[in-house]
């Protein structure tokens, strides 16, 4: 919007005739004199600029990173990520064929430590005089969770494997199929399986596997091939026709498809060409082509024709696919590209290096990682803003191939740079002999073919990145400086998700500027800035204040600082932006010249500062008064230099007042002020026919002229003034500009500088033997707990796999909380000699463990018993009544009754020890019981109702005694399940639960549980549950 200033001018009215009063007569004359300048006060408009537009870009987020680099394997292609394993998968194959050096890698993704490495199919090459040996080797590899494997494609034999993510132990291959053997001149032949396979990946949901073929110029149009993941099978195959009509009309490519995504939520497979320049869209329930997406080629315009994608990657959060574009081989264009998922609509390129090869998107963070394969670097571009965030040279040149996984982003290259290696999976080409080699041979060179010289083996670079936190950033948007009224229009990142922010200007000098409920003030002018769930904000707009909070000074032109604010997290971040005081500083005329009486009796008299030759001349004054402080008239002088005695009458007299008498000739007129002595009037510009100017003597431009106002001679009373004013005679008007004004200047938004970094270098951990593969232990049988008599020796045993073979280490405890090795106790079986009875009790565990971790054994129990007692030895110091036995003390034996069972706990022996009870009043013998972990349970069925105690002895030692109730209801059904001879009355030692019997007693059995279940509660309702599972077995 536009706003106008006004400066201070004449007081309204200055040009309106006032009304008469009193005669207060005022003379002015015109006097040639000095040349004056002056400064023009006229009013100028002031415009806001125009509000920045609604849809401000967000601002690339400032996120630092962490990278290591360290040495992986020779000839490095791709890397692909195991969930269910955590570890990442590497396939290398050096150089050009013959493949001698190649193999699959496991690597820790935490440390990069290749953990282990396979030992790939060593197959025939050529024949004849040529004849030597191969790798079957590794181009293109995924992860198969669901099934616990790694696809890879082997490219340069035109197969597929697949082996086992674990041992990398070769589960299948199409070679093997594929490969027939001519006996007589030993020639093998092998069918082609996919045409030049280049990506796998797996549609882990439905089952399939997904192989893209590389054509390579042949008739064949199969783009991409169908597996089961389970059984291997060669499924269906996906046609994709010509492109027609590109790169040029009457032109046409064929498919040459390359890198995969997988959207399995939406069931969508998405696949880019190398040389149609598209991406397929594949429905994976129907597995067949949906849609064909063309890409933006910038190449076409420049003469480079061909784009060249080989690699696309997918965001479905934010509904964008990316593919990178390597550009005619490095020759044109080449970069990231981005395009709606849903209708494939192109929406930004941006160029990230000479060759770009690989891409991959971090869903989580909304990161584009780019990989150049002749840069070397990685460009990571913000998703959200489409800024490149940071540049990372993790390599000379040739980075191949990135993925995402656990919030960081894997590359490997192959730059070849770390030189000296010596692996052990080397290829003797002749013999075909495995074993730890420093070069290779490739074959045979030349005519007539002769043995190649053996070459160094290099080895590639495994680099992990990994994004930190985003540092909180606040920008100013906007195109042009402030006018203080606009708005300052902000953007900002790296804030908390959801985080509210308080705003500033110029520290506190304007109060909160932008402030939430309950904090803001008369000087808040909007709410707090709230970040969205990335912890970024866009086109939040601000209003410039003009003046401080006590309202005395205005905000002055120039840098100002905006601060946001918060205390949860502790935040302060600033910006600075640029104020004007108008959107333009338009030149102005001179201000009018005000003079004054010497003794300044407040009279003051505005004349022009410059007048132009033949325009009326505008005068005014203010304050003039006659001595009653009344109006009174104005007599006007002639020009000086006028010849008197001049004829009045024969020229015109301004304002003159009826009847009003004056001899003086030179006098060009009389006028009256107003009540307030205010007056003003315009008279014609001087002339020899208009005033006593005789010929010759006109004014012209470069003069100055005097004018003089003369009062006190027509009014009694009057004050006498003599003021003179001069002015520059001029043909045109001068004007200037407002030293004091600013005018609006365009600004440059601020924006985020992309950094630029490289890898730190890790140690190298060497190379794991051949097939070798680190596993943690995991336990596959642990100890039982064993029951032996004093004596005799028990025998616990475990076991436990791993890779390496796991060590053992026996423990054991007297209370499962403390646990202490067993000395030499390192075998996967454990034999206690001779086991004694103060040994009852002890726990044992195995504790396996190597260099992955270790685990621990199930817990098992050790019981030395004494041999059941035939009688009671001492049992005639037996109480034999209640009254005889409660006087001897209780001790310090605790019970827990449920139903007819009494477990007697804190008994103060070891286990496998034996007590005698008897129940009271009278004493009941209920048999000798075996102690385990400080308790026994007797059975107290068959006592009659009501409250009892139940003693226990060893030998003739009263250890103690607790009560235990029996229901009367309970009892009395028993006694009446006992007359029908339905229930056993227990035996000494036994558990005591009574049998149902098979002579039709069922029914009473049932009505005795039901009876239990009345009387005594859940409790009884489990041992309910337990009889009846009894009975019925």
């Amino acid at each position: 919007m536009t706003h106008v200033s006004q400066r201070s001018g004449p007081p309204a009215g200055l040009f309106h005739h006032g009304k008469r009063t009193l005669a207060h007569l005022v003379a002015t004359a015109l006097t040639v004199g000095g040349l004056t300048v002056g400064i023009g006060t006229a009013a100028h408009a002031e415009t806001a600029p125009e509000a920045v537009a609604e849809t401000v870009a967000p601002v690339t987020r400032d996120l630092s990173f962490d990278s290591q680099r360290v040495q992986g394997i020779p000839g490095q292609y791709q890397i692909a990520h195991s969930d269910r394993s955590d570890s990442l998968y590497v396939t290398g194959s050096s150089g050009r064929p013959p493949i001698i050096t190649g193999t699959l890698a496991k690597v820790d993704p935490e440390t990069l430590t290749i953990e282990a490495v396979a030992d790939l199919p060593v197959i025939p090459h050529s024949s004849g005089a040529t004849a030597g040996f191969k790798r079957l080797s590794n181009h293109g590899v995924y992860a198969d969770d669901k099934n616990g494997t790694v696809w890879v494609t082997n490219t340069r034999d035109n197969q597929v494997s697949v082996y086992d993510q674990d041992t990398l132990k070769q589960l299948w291959s199409s070679y093997e199929k594929n490969a027939t053997r001519d006996p007589e001149t030993g020639a093998t032949t092998v069918a082609v399986e996919v045409n030049h396979p280049r990506e796998v990946i797996i549609d882990e949901e439905r089952g399939f596997a997904y192989v893209s073929a590389a054509l390579r110029g042949t008739g064949d149009r199969v783009a991409v091939t169908v597996y089961n993941t389970t059984t291997f099978e060669h499924v269906t195959d996906i046609d994709i026709p010509d492109r027609v009509d590109y790169p040029a009309a009457g032109e046409s490519v064929y498919p040459v498809t390359m890198g995969f995504d997988i959207d399995p939520a939406s069931g969508t497979l998405y696949a880019s060409d190398f040389q149609t320049d598209e991406v397929y869209v594949i429905d994976l329930a129907t597995q067949t082509l949906q849609k064909r997406i063309p890409l933006n080629n910038p190449n076409i315009a420049q003469g480079t024709r061909t784009l060249q994608s080989s690699s696309v990657a997918i965001n479905a959060t934010l509904g964008e696919l990316y593919t990178a574009n390597q550009g005619a081989g490095g020759s044109g264009w080449s970069g990231l590209g981005v395009y709606d998922l849903t209708t494939g609509a192109f929406k930004y390129n941006i160029q990230t290096g000479s060759r770009a090869l690989a891409v991959a998107a971090d869903t989580e963070k909304n990161l584009i990682y780019v990989a150049d394969f002749a840069d070397g670097t990685v460009t990571v571009v913000d998703a959200l803003s489409r800024g490149v965030i940071e540049t990372i040279t993790v390599s000379a040149r040739s980075a191949n191939h990135i993925i995402v996984a656990n919030g960081s982003a894997y590359v490997v290259d192959k730059s070849g740079d770390f030189t000296g290696v010596e692996i052990p999976w080397g290829l003797d080409f002749l013999t075909g002999n495995v074993g730890t080699s420093a070069t290779e041979v490739k074959g045979y060179t030349g005519t007539p073919p002769v043995l190649a010289d053996p070459t160094p083996i290099t080895a590639d670079g495994i680099t992990k990145i990994t994004p930190g936190t985003s540092v909180p950033h606040v920008y100013v948007q906007n195109t042009t400086s402030i006018v203080p009224g606009g708005e300052v229009v902000l953007s900002g990142s790296g804030f908390a998700p959801g985080q509210q922010l308080a705003v500033k200007i110029d520290g506190d000098a304007f109060g909160l500027v932008g402030g939430g409920e309950g904090e803001a003030g008369s000087e808040t002018t909007r709410g707090r800035i709230q970040a969205d769930a990335s912890g970024s904000f866009t086109g939040e707009k601000v209003t410039v204040p003009a003046e401080t909070l006590v309202g005395t000074k205005a905000i002055t032109p120039g840098e100002h600082t905006v601060s946001l604010l918060d205390s949860s997290p502790v935040t302060s971040v600033q910006a600075t932006f640029v104020t004007a005081t108008a959107a333009t500083c338009e030149a102005t005329p001179l201000a009018p010249v005000e003079s004054t009486r010497e003794d300044g009796d407040g009279a003051v008299l505005r004349t022009p500062a410059e007048v132009v030759v033949g325009q009326p001349i505008v005068l005014s004054g203010t304050g003039f008064k006659v001595t009653a402080g009344t109006s009174g008239p104005v007599f006007i002088n002639q020009p000086t230099g006028g010849i008197g005695p001049v004829n009045v009458a024969n020229r015109t007299i301004e304002n003159q007042i009826p009847g009003s008498t004056y001899s003086d000739a030179r006098a060009q007129g009389v006028w009256q002020a107003d009540a307030s002595g205010n007056w003003n009037l315009s008279i014609p510009f001087p002339t020899p026919a208009n005033s006593t100017i005789p010929a010759g003597f006109e004014w012209r431009a470069g003069q100055t002229q005097t004018l003089r106002v003369l009062t006190g001679s027509l009014a009694a009373g009057d004050t006498i003034r003599s003021i003179e004013a001069t002015f520059r005679v001029v043909d045109t008007l001068s004007t200037a500009v407002d030293p004091d004004c600013v005018a609006v200047a365009p600004t440059t938004p601020a924006v985020y500088a992309a950094g630029t970094s490289s890898p730190s270098p890790q140690t190298f951990a060497g190379y794991p033997e051949l097939g070798a593969q680190y596993r943690a232990p995991t336990i596959t049988a642990s100890p039982v707990s064993v029951s032996v008599p004093t004596g005799d020796s028990a025998t616990f045993t475990a076991s436990a796999s791993g890779i390496p073979a796991p060590t053992v280490q026996w423990q054991s405890s007297s209370n499962g909380t403390v646990w202490s090795d067993i000395p030499g106790a390192t075998q996967v079986t454990l034999t206690v000699e001779k086991a004694e009875k103060l040994a009852s009790g002890t726990r044992y565990r195995a504790v396996f463990s190597n260099l992955k971790g270790e685990a621990t054994s199930e817990v098992a129990t050790l019981l030395v018993s004494v041999p059941e007692p035939t009688e009671h030895e001492g049992a005639e110091a037996v109480a034999a009544t209640t009254e005889e036995l409660l006087p001897r003390g209780a001790g310090e034996l605790t019970v827990v009754q449920t139903g007819s069972t009494v477990t007697v706990g804190n008994i103060p022996l070891a286990d496998g020890e034996w007590v005698w009870a008897y129940g009271y009043s009278a004493a009941t013998a209920r048999g000798a019981h075996p102690v385990l972990d400080g308790a026994t349970t007797v059975d107290v069925s068959g006592f009659a109702g009501g409250e009892h105690h139940l003693a226990l002895y060893d030998g003739a030692n009263l250890l103690g005694y607790v009560p235990f109730v029996v229901a009367q209801e309970a009892a009395a059904v028993e006694a009446a399940m006992v007359e029908a001879g339905s229930v056993d009355s227990g035996v000494a030692g036994s558990s005591g639960g009574a049998q149902l019997t098979n002579t039709g007693a069922e029914d009473a059995g049932l009505a005795w549980f039901a009876a239990l279940v009345l009387v005594a509660g859940a409790g009884l309702v489990l041992r309910g549950r337990r009889r009846a599972a009894d009975a019925s077995a």
